[in-house]
């Protein structure tokens, strides 16, 4: 055998060797790590333990879907605050316990082979978790800051400042509710979003006040009242139209009036369930309760609210137009206007009347063929009879601090009068508002004395403009260029006007942001506010 055959031999033989000694040793390990496995398996089941307790609260009630968690074990204790773990090993264990809201719990305990009855555990409520919500107060439409506001989330509360900020302190990170009060605005309440200080909320406040109008929405006109968002539209007052309508007497023309003290509401009815041939003066409060017949006086019109709770309306009986009183609620009539007996023919054209009780009117007779004619100023009640003026007038108002009566000449409207009430001295031509004068209510005048209101009619468009009572300082409130009618609060602070478009529409306006909001669709010009 050659020297190179025993080298191959030799080299053969060592690898053979290397390699049965690595499956030895791989077969020695797999032997050992069965054998352990084995051993860990035999003492897990002779160590096997398992676990139970019961969780309450600070008052020993059950907390149930509190979570168990004892090794790598979890479990949910059920509607008694029981829970049991199984497959657990004996020996030193950590026993943690959470549930929402409540301080999460860890305790130490020694599981023995078997069962072990843990006991009675008890968690204690978690401090609330809380927040400060920040946030301004402020008039839905003026976008007035409104202070000492209270404003409550959940059972914190704060108080809006002079620039309408507020802070509520711990508020509760699950509030749900932010509620505001203040005197002369709606309750507010609306669900409330966590927010920080960077985001504040805002809240606007709905003044108080109702707005009254004549809406046909139920197939039958009748007068309705909303707040001045539009919100908690009511009906007060049913039509006659139906004759099986059971609502009582309604505003047949849709054609209602509000008394200055807002207690009153007088409108026209034909009565007997519509099919009277007349139109009547009716009043109910301001409910709508109770509608009642005012008297017997046919088709009355030009109706306006006196002081004193008393109403004046021109009727017209045998060829003579008569201006009358009616005081509520005692319903005393009173005639304001003389017709001579012997006038064949008496012809009413305009009266106006101002907050101290007192009426102006302009009217004519006939008399053998003579015409007498004159302005004449009275009482509510027909006492102080007396003629200003022998002026022929189709128009007349009194002027804006009720110390002269504006009059517009019937035989040449293009002439303008001033009579002074105290000597009945006559000037013509008055003042920057002489063309509003006329049978509706064309400009308003502020308590203050300083501001007026007017509807005019530019470029065929019919808007509302505001000014000083000298003309000046003239501003374009709306942009509708359908404005029918109008009415100002008594503080100034808004207006309530209806658009005639494709419809009547009650709307409110504030001349301090030039805010608006649509109330609501109605069936007539006619709108009143019930402050």
């Amino acid at each position: 055998m050659s020297d190179k055959t025993i080298n191959l031999q030799l080299r053969f033989n060592r690898k053979t060797i290397i390699y049965i000694i690595i499956v030895i040793l791989l077969g020695v390990f797999c032997f050992l790590n069965f054998r352990y496995s084995l051993i860990s398996r035999g003492i897990s089941y002779f160590n096997r333990a398992s676990a139970s307790l019961i969780v309450v609260d600070k008052d020993k009630k059950p907390i149930a879907e509190a979570s168990i968690i004892i090794s790598d074990q979890e479990a949910k204790t059920d509607a008694t605050g029981y829970a049991s773990l199984d497959k657990l090993q004996k020996g030193d264990v950590l026993v943690t316990i959470e549930k929402d809201n409540f301080t999460t719990a860890t305790y130490s305990a020694r599981l023995v082979k078997g069962s072990n009855d843990l006991g009675q555990f008890e968690l204690t409520v978690a401090p609330e978790k809380t927040t400060t919500i920040s946030g301004i107060v402020i008039d839905l439409y003026s976008k007035a800051k409104i202070d000492k506001a209270l404003v409550t989330i959940e059972k914190s509360s704060g108080n809006s400042d002079g620039e309408g900020k507020f802070d509520v302190t711990k508020v509760p990170l699950i509030a749900t509710k932010v509620k505001v009060t203040k005197a002369g605005y709606l309750d507010y309440e609306s669900d409330v979003e966590i927010k920080t200080a960077n985001d504040p909320l805002q809240i606007k406040l709905v003044p108080k006040g109702k707005v009254m109008f004549t809406s046909d929405r139920d197939g039958k006109a009748a007068i309705y009242q909303s707040n001045l968002d539009g919100s908690g539209a009511e009906k007060l007052i049913g039509n006659l139209n139906d004759q099986n309508n059971e609502e009582g007497p309604g505003s047949q023309w849709s054609s209602f009036y509000i008394s200055p003290d807002s207690k009153y509401i007088v409108f026209l009815s034909k009565g007997d369930n519509g099919n009277g041939e007349n139109n009547y003066l009716y009043y109910s409060n301001i409910k709508g309760e109770n509608p009642t017949k005012v008297n017997e006086d046919k088709n009355p019109y030009r109706i306006k609210w006196l002081a004193n709770n008393t109403v004046a309306y021109v009727t017209y009986d045998a060829n003579k137009s008569l201006l009358k009183s009616v005081k509520f609620p005692d319903l005393e009539t009173v005639q304001l206007n003389e017709t001579p007996e012997t006038a064949s023919y008496s012809s009413f054209y305009s009266y106006d009347v101002d907050s101290s009780g007192r009426v102006v009117y302009a009217m004519s007779s006939t008399i053998n063929g003579s015409t007498q004619k004159g302005v004449y100023i009275v009482n509510t009640n027909g006492t102080e009879r007396r003629q200003l003026s022998d002026k022929y007038c189709s128009y007349l108002n009194f002027s804006i601090d009720k110390k002269s009566v504006y009059c517009q000449s019937y035989e040449d409207q293009s002439k303008k009068y001033v009579i002074k009430i105290e000597d009945g001295t006559v000037t013509e031509g008055f003042g920057p508002f002489d063309k509003y004068m006329g049978y509706y209510n064309n400009f308003e005048v502020s308590r203050s004395g300083k501001l007026v209101v007017y509807k005019d009619s530019r470029d065929g468009k019919t808007d509302l403009y505001m000014s000083d009572t000298d003309g000046k300082n003239e501003v374009k409130l709306t942009e509708s260029g359908k404005v029918y009618s109008f009415t100002w609060s008594s503080k100034g602070n808004y207006i309530v006007y209806v658009t005639n478009k494709d419809g009547y529409e009650a709307n409110v306006l504030y001349p301090a942001s030039k805010e608006t909001k649509s109330i609501s669709s109605c069936d007539s010009g006619s709108i009143a506010l019930n402050e």
